[in-house]
């Protein structure tokens, strides 16, 4: 990430447009690896099963097939469901245009 870094300081690329060009790679990078993601409830993956799993709304950090999953390991998740960092929240949305009222990828 240097070199991203050096051609911001040197003022031959803005931040913006860094963020423009990379933010393709990382959406498809982050695809491929939701694809081997397990159910926290069933373990059942998406790529096994064709379920677009979905994020808990409180912690974003467990996925789920569907409600029915999300309510069964409530007992389990609940120890470690804590709300991430406003910050590091506000600046995930900042880059990649998130807007949470639309993210269908979350319970």
């Amino acid at each position: 990430h240097a070199e991203i870094s050096d051609a911001i300081a040197a003022g031959s690329k803005t931040a913006a447009y860094v963020v423009s060009e990379l933010k393709p790679k990382i959406f498809a990078a982050v695809d491929e690896w939701n694809k081997n993601l397990a159910c926290a409830g069933c373990k059942a993956t998406e790529a096994a099963t064709g379920v677009k799993l979905k994020k808990c709304r409180q912690c974003l950090s467990a996925w789920y097939c569907g409600a029915e999953c999300q309510q069964k390991h409530w007992n389990v998740h609940k120890r470690s469901c804590i709300a991430p960092l406003p910050h590091v929240s506000v600046l995930a949305r900042q880059i990649f245009d998130l807007d949470p009222a639309q993210d269908k990828d979350i319970l």
